[in-house]
């Protein structure tokens, strides 16, 4: 049950909600729509494969991030990805067969990393596989920051996390996700053509979807063997009894680091780790309106740092609708 304290607020996010909804349909609405409407014989393979990749986008949103809030944002950077797709599909010679086959290429690379992403980030089977890394990572006793840092400087980035690139941010992250093996995510295809902007535009809409894939997906391998989700249960158990709660990240807790304390009648805050917060925030148990620029924050830094705007936001607790067990049930009745 989502406990929230004003009529207004409970507005705000059954809003929000039906927003996430209705723009997922809608985007698969166009997708479809696009792969329809396609008369010329070369561009249709290519709109085809964007229908498919965004079918595949359409299951990892709706079934690994339940949190309503969070999954907004999603929605919006696939969407711009979408919209980049299309627009250079539009501009395309759609009798240069190079060119054609290049982006063809170029998309069933984003159309086989998604449906990678959605096929291992909450599967029983692809977590065991990641196992052994993960009591690993609680053997040596570290944090995501020491993680994070670690792989970067492996990989020879000189300046810190939050610094670098995006690419280069998502490189840290996948080499975290192969030493696991988590996914096998394929290499990102170098494309031969590519018209000015246009192409660049892709790449940077596509990095932003996997960026935040990539980050989920990492703090599940490195949260995988805590058992988490158990202790994030009990606190919104215990978070229940509040109309709102504030919340104070510690960067270098350990992993089921949460307290609650109690601030009044209708008031606490939750003292948790950065681990612990992203897990709660994913899972729907731990919920404000900006989760997901929170999460682009902490994603971004490597989680070396606290949100400033964290401190002045109101946060609700509960337990979202899990996407992947109405799946489940939908795909087994009768």
């Amino acid at each position: 049950m989502l406990v929230i304290g004003t009529e207004v607020e409970r507005i705000e996010y059954l809003t929000i909600m039906n927003e996430a909804y209705n723009n997922m349909v809608s985007l698969l609405s166009e997708a479809q729509a696009l792969a329809q409407a396609q008369t010329h014989p070369a561009k249709a393979e290519v709109s085809k494969e964007i229908e498919k990749y965004i079918i595949y986008a359409a299951n990892w949103t709706m079934q690994c991030i339940r949190n309503c809030c969070m999954r907004v944002t999603c929605i919006e950077k696939i969407k711009a990805h979408f919209d980049s797709m299309v627009k250079e599909l539009a501009e395309l010679n759609g009798d240069n067969k190079d060119e054609i086959e290049d982006l063809l290429t170029f998309v069933k690379m984003y159309t086989h990393r998604m449906w990678e992403y959605g096929n291992t980030s909450r599967s029983t089977i692809a977590r065991a596989q990641s196992q052994a890394f993960s009591q690993g990572l609680i053997m040596e006793d570290i944090t995501m920051e020491e993680l994070v840092t670690r792989t970067k400087n492996r990989l020879k980035y000189k300046p810190d996390f939050e610094d670098l690139e995006d690419h280069q941010k998502l490189e840290v992250y996948e080499t975290v996700i192969k030493d696991s093996g988590r996914a096998s995510l394929p290499t990102m295809y170098k494309r031969k053509f590519r018209k000015p902007g246009l192409g660049d535009l892709m790449d940077i809409y596509g990095t932003g979807v996997e960026l935040v894939q990539a980050g989920v997906l990492v703090y599940d391998i490195f949260t995988a063997e805590h058992f988490i989700e158990a202790a994030l249960r009990e606190t919104a158990s215990l978070l229940a009894d509040y109309a709102e709660y504030s919340v104070e990240m510690t960067v270098k807790a350990k992993v089921k680091h949460l307290v609650v304390k109690k601030v009044s009648k209708v008031t606490a805050k939750l003292i948790a780790s950065a681990a612990g917060f992203v897990a709660g925030a994913i899972a729907g148990y731990l919920f404000t309106l900006a989760t997901g620029a929170l999460l682009n924050a902490i994603f971004g830094s490597g989680a070396s740092r606290v949100p400033h705007e964290m401190e002045e936001l109101k946060f609700h607790a509960g337990e979202m609708p899990d996407g992947m067990s109405i799946a489940f049930e939908i795909s087994h009745l009768g």
